[in-house]
């Protein structure tokens, strides 16, 4: 999405999922190749074959030609870019008590209306909206970057003599579904009063030391998985429980991804390994099958095991979670 944004619609200032697809074609396979090498050499992008490449496009050029059409309601496009840095060589002073200095924007697209009024939209790319529960900081990282552009106009090449006139929206757009599915996107407050909120809570938080365990929580907090981790998460102050007959009988958890930090005690005596079962169980002979296990380690019985990654639940007796962070605390 980087490739296609920074180098192809940026020029023609058009979004065409057509010309993502010929990316991965012939000699423009070689140039985006490197381009994904180098990009490989300082992040893990996983598979990037050009088989696998073209798989992937064809969820994003369906995201693609989505936003086209969503964004027409604007105007016509002036400014496209991708993976904007914030690291403009001194900080962005986004309220009275915080300071940008690193950080990405996903995306950001500059449209133009008929009587000359500008639109900026900021955009965070999702693999999954699902989870409707744990996207408040997602929304939050997006209103910041709001700011960060209302501050330095320069980031999205709008004048600063006219960025108060500007109309900004921000939305977080799924690029991981299923083909034949409409990309959900979910549109974020941009009003000043909902920023300055946000801004004025985040400061006092990171200045308190006082937990406060919710929904929210997330690899994102610094206490998370730390050795001297948050001892205030429990099993009932998260989205998904898997002690909870919640989770196993509700509709709204089956045959969908979810995104969501997750403990629970262990029963029995597990063995998680690379290309094992992995497989943890519950009452009712209900089970959870953890994929990406990249190490080995003995969990005893009643372990508490903090993990966060994508879940989702097949059938009411067998769940499967991809693995990004695990923590046995106790």
């Amino acid at each position: 999405m980087e490739y296609y944004l920074k180098f192809i619609a940026s020029q023609d200032l058009t979004l065409d999922g057509n010309k993502m697809r010929a990316m991965a074609k012939g000699e423009n396979w070689g140039t985006l190749n490197g381009f994904l090498e180098n990009k490989s050499s300082n992040t893990s992008l996983g598979d990037t074959s050009q088989l696998h490449c073209r798989k992937t496009m064809k969820k994003l050029r369906k995201t693609i030609n989505f936003l086209s059409k969503y964004f027409q309601k604007y105007g016509k496009l002036v400014h496209i870019d991708s993976e904007v840095s914030l690291d403009i060589g001194t900080p962005i002073n986004v309220s009275d008590s915080i300071q940008i200095e690193t950080g990405e924007i996903d995306a950001v697209f500059v449209l133009q209306n008929a009587s000359d009024d500008l639109t900026v939209i900021v955009v965070d790319w999702k693999r999954s909206l699902s989870n409707k529960d744990t996207l408040i900081q997602y929304k939050c990282q997006i209103q910041a970057y709001v700011r960060c552009i209302q501050k330095e106009p320069a980031l999205v090449n709008v004048d600063p003599e006219l960025i108060q006139k500007v109309e900004f929206k921000a939305y977080l757009v799924e690029i991981g579904g299923g083909e034949g599915i409409k990309p959900e996107i979910v549109e974020v407050n941009t009003d000043s009063e909902s920023i300055d909120s946000f801004l004025h809570k985040a400061a006092v938080q990171f200045e308190s030391n006082e937990e406060a365990p919710g929904f929210h929580c997330s690899s994102w907090c610094r206490w998370a998985f730390a050795d001297e981790y948050c001892r205030s998460i429990n099993s009932n102050s998260l989205s998904i429980n898997f002690h909870s007959d919640d989770f196993w009988q509700d509709l709204k958890n089956h045959g969908k991804w979810l995104i969501s930090l997750v403990q629970f005690t262990i029963a029995n005596s597990t063995i998680l390994e690379i290309g094992g079962k992995n497989i943890v169980r519950f009452e009712d002979n209900r089970e959870l099958h953890l994929k990406d296990v990249n190490f080995f380690q003995r969990i005893e019985p009643n372990s508490v095991v903090r993990v966060e990654g994508s879940i989702i639940r097949n059938t009411p007796k067998i769940a499967c979670m991809h693995v990004r962070h695990l923590k046995v605390i106790e």
